[in-house]
């Protein structure tokens, strides 16, 4: 197994914690963005409604991770990567 491929797999692993941690905290998650959102909000006077824009983006990634359905698609997606060759098809041999 080279390099590539065991990056590729630990990802996947990680990504796999994610969305359980996801599906099983999402709330808590959301409740912290929440929170956070609030303290920026105070201190960024006159931009609460971009910090809230954001804050409701980040919650949608949440619970997009905590969908079981997107870890079903996502492994269904994580076949082998072919390595890309370079054809030299287009070349003509060199005049004598």
């Amino acid at each position: 197994m080279g390099f590539l491929d065991k990056m590729k797999k630990g990802l996947d692993t990680a990504k796999d914690k994610v969305d359980d941690l996801a599906e099983q905290h999402g709330d808590k998650i959301k409740g912290g963005i929440d929170k956070a959102a609030d303290v920026a909000g105070k201190k960024l006077k006159g931009k609460s409604k971009q910090v809230d824009s954001i804050a409701d983006k980040a919650k949608g990634v949440v619970d997009d991770l905590a969908k079981p359905e997107a870890k079903d698609a996502s492994k269904a997606d994580a076949g082998p990567a072919e390595p890309a060759t370079q054809s030299n098809d287009s070349e003509e041999p060199a005049a004598p």
